[in-house]
């Protein structure tokens, strides 16, 4: 068991889920309304109900279709009604069952429900447990692009439970390990070689090698929320490999990657053509990448002029302007670095498949 300190409240890591909530949950509400999505749901939702039972009187629960299809402003407007139709007020509490979708959309619900209300964070997936149930953050897509519309809204507490990882798909395993990797390149190159000799054990979802990552990539977020709540300044780091990465989702309808699919190909773009690495720096990340099955490459179906248009949509746009997370070292980084449209367009050419291979 792990208890990392983020703003005003704790995340809480440990293998069972039951245990934790029995265990590190101790407030009492009245009404509960619980968001999952109709994947978790069968897996958790009678857990999750089970451990809050003598902490929560009344418990309902709103369940939407998995995927990024519900990350949107009917979706929470339905949450409205439906809240108001059950009778929850503005001492009730809101609980996210799910992952990275459900983190947004129910923290967004949240933070404009009565004006607020309480939630906490249950994330079910690598990628919500390392990043997205993490630091307030929330929000959903609009047609012209991902978290377009959102707030910053902290919870009352996280809780990650490793047991939750061995329901995923090894495609969704490897997705989350895109941000647990984003993590190594910014913060500490020991840790990308950890996870390098740890390969095996993390494939098998080892528990104690699981907790090990989780805690490193929410000590390594904490310190950033704490130091930037709402994303003025060293924050903006988080988002290496997001803003080609959102743009793809988008392009491709959300229908061809996952949210971390999206960002190693983002990653790679910014470590091998905008950022100053060393070519053994350069073969780390693609080492990296390969060794948890993440694609680098770009489909040669993709228009360059869309994708790129679609990067001008991005929420760190300034004046017509792309800041990009660059990074000077693994282990180092830099953000509001800006290149010439040319520059990007001619590297992001590079990227085709089909194009020089990439290898050590």
């Amino acid at each position: 068991m792990q208890i990392i300190d983020v703003k005003d409240y704790h995340i809480y890591i440990g293998m069972t889920l039951e245990s934790l909530l029995r265990g590190y949950f101790q407030e009492k509400y009245a009404d509960c309304l619980i968001i999952t999505d109709n994947q978790v749901a069968p897996l958790y939702l009678a857990t999750v109900k089970k451990a809050l039972e003598t902490k929560v009187k009344r418990m309902t629960e709103f369940i939407v279709p998995s995927g990024e299809t519900s990350k949107n402003l009917a979706t929470i407007e339905s949450l409205y009604h439906f809240s108001l139709e059950n009778g929850l007020d503005r001492h009730s509490l809101v609980v996210a069952c799910g992952g990275g979708v459900i983190t947004d959309i129910s923290g967004f619900f949240a933070a404009t429900y009565m004006r607020g209300v309480d939630f906490i964070q249950i994330p079910t997936t690598l990628l919500a447990q390392v990043d997205a149930s993490i630091g307030g953050k929330t929000g959903v897509n609009l047609p012209e692009g991902k978290n377009l519309v959102g707030a910053f809204y902290q919870p009352q507490a996280v809780y990650i439970a490793t047991e939750c990882l061995n329901t995923l798909s090894k495609r969704e395993f490897y997705s989350g390990m895109a941000e647990v990797i984003k993590y190594g390149l910014l913060f500490e190159s020991e840790f990308c070689h950890w996870l390098q000799q740890q390969v095996q054990n993390i494939e098998l979802r080892e528990p104690h090698c699981l907790e090990r990552l989780i805690a490193f990539c929410c000590r390594q977020k904490a310190k950033i929320v704490n130091a930037d709540a709402q994303e003025q300044g060293c924050r903006a780091l988080l988002n290496l490999g997001h803003t080609l990465g959102h743009a793809l989702e988008k392009i491709t309808q959300y229908k061809v990657y996952t949210h971390g699919e999206a960002v190693a190909i983002g990653m790679y773009f910014v470590a091998t053509r905008l950022s100053p690495l060393t070519e053994a720096e350069k073969q780390v990340v693609y080492r990296l990448l390969q060794s948890y099955h993440l694609p680098y490459t770009i489909p040669r179906a993709v228009l360059l002029t869309e994708l790129y248009n679609s990067m001008l949509h991005d929420k760190k746009v300034k004046d017509g302007q792309i800041n990009w997370v660059i990074l000077e070292k693994i282990g180092h980084a830099e953000w509001n670095r800006q290149f010439p449209e040319k520059i990007v367009l001619a590297n992001l050419e590079t990227m085709f498949d089909g194009n020089k291979k990439e290898q050590p």
